[in-house]
């Protein structure tokens, strides 16, 4: 199939695993909306894309319970028809039933931080395999790139030992990131970096509205020139975010 990724290939360019898992995350996620909505959706579709999953050892782990367990979307619809009665709760169950497995296509990040005599640096792999995936699935690419910056901002909240809600979106957990490294609020201490900083906060909150648009099944028609700015905006806005944490534990660990 062509949008799968599963087996994609266009101009003899084939997906490497991560990319191509994040491309098919972001389908089966659209698929399963789809169908526990309207109805809507190729059974044979769904069947490759779980089974891309559900054979991969590395995804295993992480996948929800109920994916190993309904084969085909007639036997996932009994499922979720039943589980609940509204078209908001199906969709709100099926995103957050993928958050392990979006931890999962994203590489560790660094297990101390700087404080610790370990440097906490951007994921430089992962932003490099979404710039390179940007001439060839746009989308894929920017799926990627959200995937990153928000699994980031939970390391930074996670580490910093600040509490947070789970289901929290891009920008909320942008914004709870922000509040945890205490720079929320910098205008009174230098005004044209708090009018930047809250730009860059229109900009996260942009992406998210990008990520929800995907989720909801609508096409994007990204260029690749314009993935690739976004790509590099959400890029930038890891490394301020990593940053600034490496400051933060430096100044506690001096203190």
């Amino acid at each position: 199939m062509a949008d799968s990724g599963v087996e994609r290939r266009d101009y003899g360019y084939a997906f490497n695993v991560t990319t191509s898992a994040s491309a098919n995350l972001t389908r089966l996620t659209q698929l399963l909306c789809d169908y526990a909505t309207n109805g809507s959706g190729e059974d044979s579709e769904y069947r490759e894309l779980r089974r891309f999953f559900v054979h991969a050892s590395e995804y295993r782990s992480s996948l929800p319970r109920w994916l190993k367990t309904y084969r085909s979307l007639d036997a996932f619809w009994y499922y979720i028809s039943r589980k609940f009665p509204t078209y908001a709760e199906r969709k709100n169950f099926i995103e957050a039933s993928f958050t392990d497995l979006k931890r999962a296509l994203t590489q560790a990040l660094p297990a101390s931080a700087e404080a610790e005599g370990v440097r906490l640096t951007r994921n430089e792999s992962v932003w490099d395999k979404a710039l390179h995936e940007v001439t060839y699935n746009p989308e894929g690419a920017l799926t990627l790139a959200l995937i990153t910056l928000e699994n980031s901002c939970r390391n930074v909240l996670e580490r910093s030992g600040q509490p947070f809600d789970d289901s929290l979106d891009l920008y909320g957990l942008y914004q709870e990131t922000l509040k945890a490294l205490a720079i929320t609020d910098t205008r009174k201490d230098n005004f044209i970096f708090g009018v930047m900083l809250g730009s860059l906060a229109d900009l996260v909150s942009g992406l998210e509205l990008f990520n929800s648009e995907m989720t909801d099944g609508e096409a994007l028609n990204l260029s690749p020139d314009q993935a690739e700015l976004l790509v590099n905006l959400a890029a930038t806005t890891d490394t301020f975010l990593q940053s600034s944490y490496q400051a933060a534990a430096r100044d506690a660990a001096l203190n």
